[in-house]
């Protein structure tokens, strides 16, 4: 129904009837409150947007716990696995004494150059064990999230 159609209705028929179109138009049907009752009007309306709004705020809180997951895992792999096999490499007997042996400036910042390595590495795309290590820690921090989650009157 238009806008002329509820002109029409109410000069014609009086006042309740155009309410009513104005109602139907609403989405609210003929119960004469719009919106009050029931899914439709601006009550629905209201309630989707907090549905909405709701979701938006867990879609940013899952992002920010992927990231700090991603990090943590990321760190943990540079550390456990990553460094131990990078140290263990620079102390082999064939690294010192070679040509290619960068003298006391590798002694003094090797292990430095190391744990940028290992950082790198461990943030790679193509690491595995990151990424397994990083959706255990999410799942966990979204399961603790939500258990300490409180409610709207507590």
């Amino acid at each position: 129904m238009d806008i002329t159609g509820i002109m029409q209705g109410s000069a014609g028929a009086g006042a309740s009837s155009g309410a009513s179109a104005l109602a139907s138009l609403a989405g609210g049907g003929a119960s004469g409150a719009v919106g009050v009752e029931g899914s439709g009007g601006f009550a629905g309306a209201l309630s989707q947007a907090k549905g909405v709004a709701m979701t938006a705020a867990e879609a940013a809180a899952r992002k920010k716990a992927h990231e700090k997951a991603e990090d943590a895992a990321g760190g943990l792999v540079a550390n456990a696995l990553i460094l131990p096999i990078l140290k263990q490499v620079r102390r082999s007997p064939w690294a010192e004494n070679s040509v290619f042996s960068g003298g006391n400036g590798e002694k003094a910042f090797g292990p430095v150059f190391d744990m940028q390595i290992a950082d790198r590495l461990a943030h790679s795309p193509n690491m595995a064990v990151t990424h397994v290590l990083a959706k255990r820690l999410e799942k966990r921090s979204m399961a603790a999230l939500k258990s300490t989650k409180l409610d709207k009157h507590g």
